[in-house]
């Protein structure tokens, strides 16, 4: 990931790479869409921890357990508030029944806690009966992300 300190590393990049590693390919099981963003190296670290984290449950429980199970991932930049965000959203459709964990795991404590302290990040997790949705807006700060440019 830090093979390229000074240039960031990309979103696309973490979100494809990680679900590669499971056998998921784009078009396949998996579509991922979004403009470009490139995290700072250490950022990076800590949100490849959150997409390892959705995945692995997407394998074992979701989407990804299933022949037809598919996986919808998308960002924007949103704009339209006092600091403008990223919004990160991974969504699973024609895996398993989905119910909320009967207890909160490492996975979502990672989720909701880990990304809130590091990355001033917010996450939503919705246990919809067509599948996980999980929301993940995170500030656009410098300390955080190498790129967009903040004034476009």
């Amino acid at each position: 990931m830090t093979r390229d300190p000074e240039g960031g590393v990309d979103l696309e990049y973490l979100v494809i790479e990680e679900l590669l590693a499971y056998n998921a390919h784009e078009g396949e099981q998996v579509r991922a869409s979004g403009p470009a963003v490139r995290f700072q190296p250490k950022a990076a670290e800590t949100f490849a921890l959150a997409i390892h984290e959705l995945a692995t449950n997407a394998l074992k429980y979701g989407a990804l357990s299933q022949p037809g199970g598919r996986l919808e991932i998308s960002w924007r930049i949103d704009g339209a508030v006092e600091l403008p965000q990223l919004l990160f959203e991974w969504r699973e459709r024609g895996g398993p029944a989905v119910t909320p964990p009967p207890r909160k795991g490492f996975g979502t404590e990672l989720l909701e806690r880990t990304l809130a302290f590091e990355l001033k990040g917010q996450t939503t997790m919705s246990f919809n009966a067509s599948g996980l949705m999980c929301l993940i807006a995170i500030p656009l700060t410098t300390r955080t992300f190498h790129t967009p440019s903040l004034e476009e």
